[in-house]
């Protein structure tokens, strides 16, 4: 596994999945996420690409395998998530592989939507 896949894994609590269907969990980005680094200095912004990691992560152990992102269909990007925050995932999956999420702060506030096909 990569170095923020790791991290990433590592500060997944909650996890809550119905095999093959759906998965719910919260990851904290504590200061010491190593997404941080250079991303941005003295404003410490969780990159984008480490919220599709954690939606990638969660489906995979939704699903019980590995797969890989085939298409990103939609991503949007509601509010940055800061260090020390705490995001709540929901993710859905259908049969084609169909992901749909949706990533909220603590107190519901909308984070990003995604829509992904895995293989």
């Amino acid at each position: 596994m990569s170095l923020l896949k790791d991290a990433i894994s590592e500060r997944i609590a909650d996890f809550q999945v119905v095999p093959g269907q759906s998965a719910s969990a919260k990851c904290h980005f504590d200061e010491a996420f190593p997404g941080f680094e250079g991303h941005f200095p003295n404003l410490p912004i969780v990159p984008a690409v480490c919220l599709m990691q954690l939606i990638h992560i969660l489906a995979d152990k939704c699903l019980g395998k590995t797969t890989c992102i085939a298409c990103i269909k939609h991503l949007k990007c509601k509010m940055p998530v800061m260090a020390n925050q705490t995001v709540c995932a929901k993710l859905s999956i259908s049969q084609d592989f169909s992901v749909q999420a949706e990533l909220t702060t603590i107190q519901g506030d909308s984070i990003a939507n995604v829509k992904l096909l895995l293989e």
